[in-house]
């Protein structure tokens, strides 16, 4: 859902109208709807209906190496629909992925390597467990934007409910030094963004 918003405001255009999702309980496409975000769940469901996804041209599976047991399943459906449909396009798209596994699975299949922007990033650790992480990543957050120069700072954590709560932690913290220390945005990658010159991002996994 978030991923559509983002693609929506980038294409000017509302939710739901060119750029829309299909999630469980919830259908925002339209007539008119060109790119449609969804889970691997609706997608399988799909599939039971139209088994050569006759409603589509190209499929992108992102994030491919986040396998599951529908994912697993899709694959092997789409297969034979690429080998059915010659007007069926399919695109595999992942960071860390095995290309050549996935390629022959295919039958070889061209692969290709879009170079990503790397930045510097430097890592500490903390010395001894820590028994709430949240907090602990809140408080080091704290301390790396007070004390460190400009820059942003990327949180990774579990799951939607840690990363509301860090953000609204961050947020009461970040309220008492906004006059000191200007405009901070907290980026919530699994919504949306929402402003609260340094960023956090806060996600589960890239």
């Amino acid at each position: 859902m978030s991923v559509a918003k983002r693609v929506s405001e980038e294409m000017e255009t509302a939710l739901g109208d060119k750029v829309g999702y299909a999630i469980r309980f919830e259908d925002a496409t339209g007539p008119s709807t060109v790119i449609k975000h969804m889970t691997d769940g609706v997608l399988l469901r799909e599939t039971l209906k139209d088994p050569d996804l006759e409603k589509y041209r190209i499929i992108v599976m992102d994030e491919a190496h986040e396998r599951s047991l529908n994912t697993d399943v899709l694959f092997g459906i789409l297969k034979k629909v690429v080998a059915r449909r010659r007007d069926f396009k399919l695109i595999v798209a992942s960071a860390t992925l095995n290309a050549e596994k996935f390629s022959n699975f295919f039958g070889g299949v061209l692969i290709f390597h879009i170079p990503g922007i790397t930045f510097p990033v430097q890592k500490s650790y903390s010395k001894t467990p820590c028994e709430d992480y949240v907090e602990t990543a809140v408080k080091q957050a704290m301390t790396i934007h007070i004390t460190s120069a400009p820059g942003d700072i990327l949180i990774f954590l579990t799951g939607q409910d840690e990363i509301e709560e860090t953000c609204y932690a961050l947020s009461e913290r970040m309220e008492q030094l906004i006059g000191a220390h200007g405009t901070t945005y907290l980026i919530n990658k699994a919504t949306s963004a929402q402003a609260i010159s340094s960023s956090y991002v806060l996600s589960t996994a890239c």
